[in-house]
């Protein structure tokens, strides 16, 4: 079974929620959405079956910080996922444009995870978020830092159950023991994806960044891009993201899927302001 998991917290997100799941319905690839949601809201059990897709609950320990960071790293125990099934674990601000079958046949011969950009371990950015984790780790982090490593983004990570319990495992139990720090699922990946480079048994995979591509740090040409992420609120604030996001919004709003004339003004005040701009046009 060839699943993509959306994971959602609230209402905030539900607009690109609603362009992800339209998005990846038009391109395929895939089996069954399935979206888990601590408390699912009316909008987005809507969203749910406007793409066909199964909207479930699930629960996770609330921490005075990065609560749904550390959660992500745990999803995989659902009951909904089987130990065969193969699983695109995606943020939902992403928009998918290309066909996902080939990245999960990825996912069918080991852990997948993503580049971002051109960025790497020893890069001032991703340098300052690994040395977060020095105390808890030291020996990873000097190895992450010893080397460049690819960095990671974890918008975008594919795996299955049955073959890689032990990897999800300790990712789950390092963001667990990492919650304070920022990024707490990414970083916790990053560490583990460094391990494995350096062992003799390599079970993960680096793909490269037309599968999660940043509008602002993609090194991939924007005719590759298979999977944009629009991370940071690109979808809006970037204006090479925000015009490809919004052609897929402006029709999902157009054909009123999930009743999203009704909210979608109601999360984001520049999709308001810019209904309002269209409408006046």
């Amino acid at each position: 079974m060839r699943t993509v998991l959306f994971f959602n917290v609230g209402t905030a997100h539900v607009p690109r929620l609603l362009v992800a799941t339209q998005s990846l319905r038009r391109v395929g690839g895939f089996d069954r959405i399935v979206i888990l949601d601590p408390d699912p809201s009316p909008i987005v059990r809507a969203i749910a079956q406007g793409c066909g897709g199964t909207v479930s609950g699930v629960e996770f320990q609330k921490r005075r910080m990065h609560s749904a960071y550390v959660a992500k790293a745990g999803l995989w125990r659902h009951p909904l996922f089987d130990a065969r099934d193969n699983v695109l674990q995606i943020d939902s601000d992403v928009l998918f444009a290309r066909n996902v079958a080939p990245l999960f046949e990825t996912v069918d011969e080991r852990l997948t995870v993503t580049q971002f950009g051109h960025w790497n371990t020893q890069g001032k950015t991703i340098r300052g978020r690994v040395l977060q984790w020095e105390k808890l780790y030291p020996g990873l982090v000097a190895a992450a830092l010893q080397t460049p490593h690819p960095a990671i983004n974890t918008g975008v990570v594919g795996w299955r159950r049955g073959r890689d319990v032990d990897l999800l495992e300790e990712w789950n139990a390092l963001s667990i023991h990492g919650w304070r720090r920022s990024f707490t699922d990414e970083l916790a990946m990053q560490l583990l994806l460094v391990r494995d480079r350096l062992g003799r048994s390599q079970r993960m995979t680096v793909v490269d960044d037309s599968w999660n591509a940043s509008p602002v740090y993609k090194e991939a040409k924007e005719k590759d891009v298979r999977i944009w992420h629009f991370h940071g609120g690109k979808h809006t604030n970037d204006a090479k993201g925000g015009a490809v996001w919004w052609s897929v919004f402006r029709e999902a709003y157009a054909a009123n899927i999930a009743d999203v004339q009704l909210w979608a003004r109601n999360f984001d005040p520049r999709i308001d302001e810019r209904l309002r701009f269209q409408a006046a046009a």
